[in-house]
């Protein structure tokens, strides 16, 4: 059984991980977010399955801006895009 200092450590090492990794607008984004995927709030990692997820998408007009840019886990998008109501 974990306990919840363990589970803080590894949620931290992943966040520093990715912090060290990532360079200009994708680190300001990661930090942004805390490490955390937008959809389900779960730590991300770093080499794992992610996406960078526009909010605006750029053939919409969205721009690569901090503000317009998210990370997600690729199966927590996957979903969350079935489930969105069309025009949207």
């Amino acid at each position: 059984m974990k306990s919840k200092i363990d589970t803080e450590y590894f949620e931290k090492r992943k966040f520093t991980l990715g912090c060290n990794r990532l360079s200009g607008t994708f680190k300001s984004v990661w930090i942004k977010q805390k490490g955390s995927c937008i959809h389900c709030g779960m730590p991300l990692e770093i080499n794992g399955d992610r996406e960078l997820i526009f909010k605006t998408p750029l053939d919409e007009g969205g721009k690569r801006t901090i503000t317009n840019m998210t990370y997600g886990h690729k199966h927590c998008n996957n979903k969350f895009n079935r489930n969105r109501p069309k025009g949207i």
